[in-house]
């Protein structure tokens, strides 16, 4: 039996089993790492590794307020810190969940992350499944050709998992695993 080329082992941990838990989720052989941490971050996470990072984040918004989620996309050299400030400003209070996407390793530069932000606001208004709330459409940032295709490569993994955490603001909708 041969392996399919599009096969993938995710790995989901999540801490304490309540609605005020997080989630780390993680592909093999794929240096992204996406915490899902709820509003407010309980203070004891607040110093987790992944929050002293460069990353882009996703606010989404509640669910009861408009018929589709709203969400928000952003990005930091110090994820935590830009979390702490969204805490505060009452432009970004709808949030209720934020899914940070951090690196494993230190290869994530700050044009990375710009890139990275810049397509998937593209993407979200592109796909319509979501309301985003983000005012300016920032062009992706510059990068050579090869970081262009690893760029490329990380976002097609991370749109892959978070369509299966629910997520399915980026376009190809996927189902669930187990939903039939």
């Amino acid at each position: 039996m041969g392996v399919v080329s599009q096969s993938r082992t995710v790995r989901l941990f999540i801490q304490n089993d309540d609605e005020g838990g997080l989630a780390t989720i993680g592909i093999s052989n794929w240096t992204g790492s996406i915490l899902v941490i709820p509003r407010p971050c309980p203070h004891e996470q607040q110093q987790r590794v992944e929050l002293l990072r460069p990353g882009v984040y996703v606010l989404v918004g509640d669910l009861e307020i408009s018929a589709r989620p709203q969400i928000y996309i952003g990005e930091s050299e110090c994820v935590g810190d830009r979390l702490r400030r969204h805490e505060k400003d009452s432009a970004r209070n709808i949030w209720q969940l934020a899914c940070i996407v951090t690196s494993c390793d230190s290869n994530l530069t700050k044009a990375h992350i710009r890139y990275i932000e810049g397509r998937l606001i593209c993407m979200a208004r592109e796909a319509e499944t979501a309301c985003v709330l983000n005012a300016a459409s920032p062009t992706p940032a510059s990068l050579p050709e090869a970081d262009i295709a690893d760029m490329e490569y990380f976002i097609e993994q991370l749109r892959f998992t978070l369509g299966l955490l629910g997520f399915d603001y980026f376009g190809k909708k996927r189902r669930l695993v187990f939903d039939r």
